[in-house]
């Protein structure tokens, strides 16, 4: 179904995508690929191949590492990892219209790791600035490549390890995977990246899946300058990232992204003071612009987003994309949001989240250039501490829940015909408001929500709902136990 440039509602079909991901087996598992299994016998270790040194090594015997690995990846051959081993390799490891193909740790003891030499993988500049973070073999340890007809299947990354030297001002990825059917990241662990991704991921389709895995201390605090300019908004790091790179028309979808631990992806204190957004305003902190999970564009359709546990990000999950899923994850100290949705997210069914201390809000549907943010579902869940950092009391929008922005401005769309259900809000006196509906255009935004239970007093009011020019409410509000509806209380 093609959404580019409408703003036209969609059907609403949410009682038919809840049965269906509930129903189903296929949806919610993560499995293997079957094209995989069959070579399973054919075992090829990696620290079985001639002239390979193991643990710490020069760059010289680590670029040799990653010219014999790189040998020896072909089609129908899966490269296995013992337990405990140790590969520092200076080179990125390519899989290049490769299918039936992978790495795979054999499953005994302890996980092994393959190490992205410092002195190889030293890139300074953002993908925004360079072009793909794919193409710069000193960026992505991994980079899986179907282009864009999808010429690789059935590539597969269960288990290892992927660790770099936490040296500041770099840009990186452990995992990069664009144009390929029935892509595998299993039970893998991604650590120790300054800045950058545990994997960005694009154009992913058939049974492509991204589940239990590890991705965790990404950490910079260095001031970098790029010919001349601050990083500003050019530092984005994330989790997991969906289709921000990907190929032009060749949209995900149907990506499982399940019960993986994202945490601490963050900047330090210097960083969040840069002017990120633009100048600085007094009083208003930056944010730190990194994510736990970001679905990176509106076209990306049906991912779905379940049971992930995301701790001590800037925003938790970040979704542009539509028709998904988004459901019983657990978000907990996000600096800014909890859980968003903008940029033309559409029929999304959110549904038993918890977030847990957030400082700016905890759900936020809002405003964007592509098209409307509507007809997304919220079921359930709950939302506490929020304006738990206690940075954002003087920026007007701070709320547990929000819809829109805090000004209208000129060729954007607003969030509309969206509903929140039976979700329970905990207010303290850091939390502004309980329910936010900003000012965001003339038009009757029905933005609603129905038997929300607060408990607590928020530092301001419990529900603001903002009057545009021409009369209309940015949506009401029904709390539970009432039988009416408010805009403001």
């Amino acid at each position: 179904m093609a959404f580019a440039g409408s703003d036209a509602r969609l059907p609403r079909k949410t009682r038919d995508i809840m049965d269906l991901v509930a129903g189903n087996d296929y949806l919610q598992s993560c499995r293997t690929v079957r094209g995989v299994r069959r070579v399973f016998s054919m075992r090829i270790y990696i620290t079985d191949l001639s002239g390979l040194v193991e643990g710490p090594v020069n760059l010289a015997q680590a670029q040799i590492n990653a010219a014999i690995i790189n040998t020896a990846i072909r089609d129908g051959v899966v490269l296995y990892m013992r337990s405990g081993s140790y590969v520092s390799v200076g080179g990125q490891l390519r899989w290049l219209q490769k299918s039936r193909t992978g790495i795979v740790w054999d499953g005994a003891g302890s996980r092994p790791y393959l190490h992205m030499h410092p002195a190889w993988f030293n890139s300074v500049r953002p993908a925004s600035t360079y072009g793909s973070i794919t193409n710069n073999a000193r960026a992505a340890l991994l980079r899986i490549d179907g282009t864009a007809a999808v010429d690789s299947q059935d590539v597969r990354f269960e288990g290892i390890g992927i660790v770099s030297d936490p040296v500041g001002g770099r840009y990186l990825a452990g995992i990069s995977a664009v144009g390929v059917r029935d892509f595998r990241m299993l039970g893998c662990e991604v650590t120790g990246i300054p800045n950058g991704f545990g994997i960005t991921a694009g154009s992913l389709v058939g049974d492509s899946q991204i589940c239990e895995n590890h991705i965790h201390n990404f950490y910079d605090n260095s001031l970098k300058t790029i010919d001349g300019a601050e990083w500003r908004g050019r530092v984005q790091s994330t989790g997991i990232e969906l289709d921000n790179n990907r190929y032009p028309g060749v949209n995900s979808a149907n990506v499982l992204i399940k019960s993986n631990k994202i945490e601490k992806i963050m900047k330090g204190r210097d960083f969040a003071s840069l002017a990120i957004n633009g100048p600085a305003t007094p009083g208003k902190p930056t944010a730190m612009q990194t994510d736990g999970i970001n679905i990176g564009n509106d076209q990306t359709f049906g991912t779905r987003v379940i049971g992930n546990i995301i701790d001590t990000v800037s925003e938790g999950i970040d979704n542009f994309g539509s028709k998904g899923v988004i459901s019983d994850n657990i978000i907990r100290n996000a600096w800014d949001h909890g859980i968003k949705l903008v940029h033309g997210a559409q029929g999304n069914v959110l549904r038993n989240n918890i977030v847990d201390n957030a400082g700016l809000t905890g759900i936020t549907m809002g405003d964007g250039g592509v098209r409307s943010v509507r007809d997304n579902v919220v079921t359930g869940g709950t939302v506490s501490g929020v304006g738990y950092n206690g940075v954002w009391m003087n920026l007007g929008a701070m709320a547990a829940i929000r819809f829109g922005a805090s000004a209208p401005a000129p060729n954007r769309f607003q969030a509309v015909h969206n509903t929140i259900n039976g979700t329970k809000i905990i207010l303290t006196r850091k939390t502004k408001f309980g329910w936010f509906g900003d000012k965001d255009g003339d038009l009757d935004a029905r933005n609603m929500g129905n038997d929300i239970v607060m408990v607590g007093e928020p530092f301001e009011k419990k529900v603001r709902i903002d009057r545009s020019e021409n009369g209309f409410y940015n949506g009401a509000v029904k709390l539970a136990g009432s039988d009416r509806y408010v805009t403001d209380t």
